[in-house]
Parts: C-alpha cells; sequence; structure tokens
C-alpha cells in the first residue's frame, strides 16, 4: 500500500527534510533528525535516503499516519512495530497436548 501524493507532500514538507523517528531504541533521544535529500527517497545506501512510514500499519488517507524515516530508522520500525500493531495476549496458556502413550 502506498500513501496519496498529497499526503507524502504535506508530511515533507512538515518533515522539513529531518527523520521523524521519536522511538526510542534507534540510537537517538528524541527525534532523530538526519538531515535527508528528497531525492534519496528509497535509496538505501545513501546516508541521506530515507522512506514514508505508515504509524498505524493501515496507510490511512490522513497526513498524521504518514511519518518521513531515514533508512536506518525506518530498518529499526520494520523489526520492532509499535505496540498497537502487536497483538494483545492476555492471561493465555499454552495449549495442553495428550501425551503420547
Amino acid at each position: 500500500m502506498v500513501f496519496s501524493n498529497e499526503v507524502t507532500d504535506k508530511a515533507w514538507e512538515r518533515s522539513g527534510g529531518k527523520c521523524e523517528c521519536t522511538r526510542p531504541g534507534h540510537g537517538h533521544t528524541g527525534r532523530c533528525n538526519q538531515s535527508l535529500l528528497k531525492t534519496a527517497k528509497g535509496k538505501e545506501a545513501s546516508s541521506y535516503g530515507w522512506t514514508f512510514i505508515s504509524v498505524s500499519g493501515l496507510f490511512k488517507k490522513e497526513v498524521d499516519d504518514c511519518k518521513v524515516y531515514c533508512t536506518k530508522c525506518a530498518e529499526a520500525f520494520t523489526k520492532t512495530p509499535p505496540a498497537k500493531m502487536r497483538p494483545v495476549v492476555k492471561d493465555v496458556k499454552p495449549p495442553i497436548r495428550p501425551m503420547k502413550k
């Protein structure tokens, strides 16, 4: 899935050409702010490479769901999705398997 051009243009403008990641554990405190080049979108080998991330994982049509992440933060994001995307499992016990005779 992808965002519309209107959403991505607004997200890029909002970012100011810098990574918007604020997630802990990505090697930065607060906002990442890695400088990015608009022409380096999707270029993983570039230190100015970046991509759009769907915060919800649903690629909503709102610009608030679309964040600009540097390649390093985008890679870390895909390895550890936001808590609201992970299934919540409470009080679940493993299934009991019958013993073999």
